[in-house]
């Protein structure tokens, strides 16, 4: 009976495709807006992204104060010893996090985020390079660029109209102090347009404006065998301080963002509008099919199909227009972000998470539009058969 379903689905084609349409438009908006949104979100903590890849980091410690990653609030040079003293910390190092203004080779004037890492470790810093590497930065006034920020926010154009790139062996000016590029990095995109730079903290303390306080984040590793739960504790009541995990930081930061932008809203109309596109059209287009096959399917229970019988028919004939509407619409917003973004600016990432959420969503609207017609079904007399 099952191939009898599907050979009525795939007769009527005009139909068949129409159906197939609308799950495919409304599965490529899901999948398409939401792998935006989260990719646009995940950018927001792109520094601690970075320092979780590159690192063996478990926390990190933060003012009370701190609601996102770019809102760094000043800590004493004291509070990293207080943290180091906390029974089950392995070790602690600090981090700086300051927008300075910065000149490049051209004169071309913007505004970076200078990273300080511990002069010591290094520690907190990019994974991927370009060219160069972390220790480069152990070198006189050396900073790590981004490659990507090197050619697009940092690029200069000469009087006869060159572009230039800074790159390894360039000199800039940070807060009116020469820094020379000693490697150029692969960072997570940041959310804000603000190059990222990464110097050892030294360095950034001398070209910072004066401040009483420049620290802004210490990073922790936990003993093997701390309870991460009560070691963030312990931090938080012997020295005041908010200790998040990585990723808890990360979704704090997230947080903020989703709390205080528009962004979330946006998004959620345009998901919203895709399901409601999918059950519209899809919905109607199954209803009609139903109602053009309803003599068939009066034939059907005239010969002994029972309701049960007859459900599982518009059951698969459903589950089948899901599945090749799922696939064909998450691989049309696979073309639409992935490849042509792909090393640029906008580049996102498709998570699992948001192919299951798309799955989830999918699955309701083709339910949705099976129950519609499913009332016809189990209402259907099989005496319509013989009607004129």
């Amino acid at each position: 009976m099952n191939f009898v379903a599907l050979r009525m689905l795939t007769g009527d084609r005009a139909k068949y495709l129409g159906i197939l349409f609308g799950v495919t438009l409304a599965t490529l908006l899901i999948v398409h807006q939401v792998t935006i949104f989260t990719g646009l979100m995940a950018r927001t903590w792109s520094v601690v992204r970075d320092l979780r890849d590159s690192s063996g980091v478990d926390l990190i410690v933060a003012d009370p104060n701190t609601e996102f990653l770019n809102d760094a609030r000043p800590l004493a040079d004291t509070d990293l010893q207080r943290v180091r003293s906390v029974p089950g910390v392995e070790w602690a190092v600090p981090m700086g996090f300051t927008p300075v203004k910065a000149r490049m080779p051209g004169g071309r004037f913007r505004t970076c985020i200078v990273v300080g890492l511990d002069d010591a470790t290094l520690i907190g810093g990019p994974s991927k390079f370009a060219e160069g590497t972390i220790g480069d930065l152990r070198k006189p006034d050396a900073v790590v660029i981004d490659a990507l920020d090197a050619a697009k926010l940092l690029a200069t154009t000469d009087a006869d109209g060159v572009k230039r790139v800074p790159g390894v062996g360039d000199v800039i000016e940070i807060n009116d102090q020469k820094a020379r590029v000693v490697a150029t990095s692969l960072n997570t995109r940041p959310f804000l347009s603000q190059p990222i730079v990464y110097t050892t903290l030294s360095n950034a303390r001398r070209w910072a404006p004066p401040e009483r306080r420049q620290l802004a984040y210490v990073l922790v590793k936990a003993r093997a065998e701390a309870d991460m739960s009560a070691l963030r504790e312990a931090i938080g009541a012997r020295t005041g301080l908010r200790a998040d995990s990585v990723l808890g930081f990360g979704f704090r930061t997230v947080g903020y963002f989703i709390r205080n932008t528009g962004i979330p809203v946006n998004f959620g109309i345009t998901i919203l509008l895709g399901c409601v596109v999918g059950v519209a059209i899809s919905g109607q287009t199954f209803f009609l099919f139903v109602l053009d096959n309803i003599r068939q399917l009066a034939a059907l229970k005239a010969m002994g199909a029972t309701d049960f019988t007859l459900v599982r028919m518009t059951l698969t004939q459903a589950s089948l227009v899901g599945v090749l509407g799922y696939g064909l619409g998450v691989g049309g917003a696979w073309l639409l972000v992935v490849p042509f973004f792909k090393g640029t600016d906008l580049e996102f990432d498709l998570y699992w998470q948001v192919l299951a959420l798309a799955g989830a969503l999918i699955a309701a609207i083709v339910l949705a539009a099976s129950v519609v017609s499913l009332r016809k079904v189990l209402t259907l007399e099989p005496a319509v058969v013989f009607k004129g």
